[in-house]
């Protein structure tokens, strides 16, 4: 069962909308693939043994997390995906075509989840995401407030390395990547978690502490 909603995205996320839009199509031949080498396959299929219950993901992009629900048991008793693209929720919506859990699939911006009442999930899950949006702190106050409170957040994300080297390096090129993708390559997620009162119950590092595998519970 899928249900679509309305377009959400505000003015000025268009220009995101639109670079994602352009590369909906090819995602999963190309970006995806890429992104999940950066993560690794374990990673990815991690993520999808520890998501349960009622599941929001922010960013759903192709639907990578949704495919691999589908190949697996789990524990997902409803799955919401958002994007604030429209071509990648229409690439997504092909996505396990017989998928016995209620699906509901919404262009949306993470910074205004206000179609979603407080306490709605058990899981909110992000892979890659939280570097393009423009208000971490504002989207990660939405998210603890759509989680439940025993409810978790679990995240693949890259940040900037401590590796003093690499980190000049994420800083010289991030620019770059930020006109093409809007991906800030040089942010500190981990820090804002941990600023916003996130407890971090699980962190996983990978490439110079660069890719980070996060469990961690919202605010109390």
């Amino acid at each position: 069962m899928r249900k679509f909603f309305t377009d959400r995205t505000p003015p000025d996320r268009t220009r995101l909308a639109r670079i994602y839009d352009s590369h909906a199509p090819t995602w999963l031949q190309r970006e995806s693939r890429a992104e999940t080498r950066l993560a690794s396959e374990q990673w990815r299929d991690d993520l999808v043994a520890e998501i349960r219950g009622d599941v929001l993901e922010i960013g759903l992009a192709a639907g990578d997390t949704l495919r691999r629900l589908s190949r697996y048991d789990h524990d997902v008793t409803s799955f919401t995906g958002i994007d604030i693209s429209p071509g990648m929720i229409e690439q997504a919506s092909g996505a396990a075509p017989n998928f016995s859990t209620p699906v509901y699939l919404q262009v949306a911006d993470a910074e205004d989840l206000s179609m979603f009442a407080d306490d709605s999930f058990d899981t909110v899950t992000a892979s890659l995401v939280l570097c393009t949006i423009p208000d971490v702190p504002k989207a990660l106050a939405e998210i603890a407030r759509v989680l439940r409170p025993n409810g978790r957040l679990v995240l693949i994300e890259h940040v900037l390395s401590p590796n003093w080297l690499i980190g000049r390096l994420q800083k010289l090129v991030a620019p770059i990547q930020i006109r093409a993708m809007g991906c800030h390559l040089d942010r500190t997620t981990i820090e804002t978690l941990e600023r916003r009162d996130y407890r971090i119950e699980e962190q996983r590092r990978r490439i110079f502490g660069i890719m980070r595998f996060v469990i961690a519970r919202p605010p109390a």
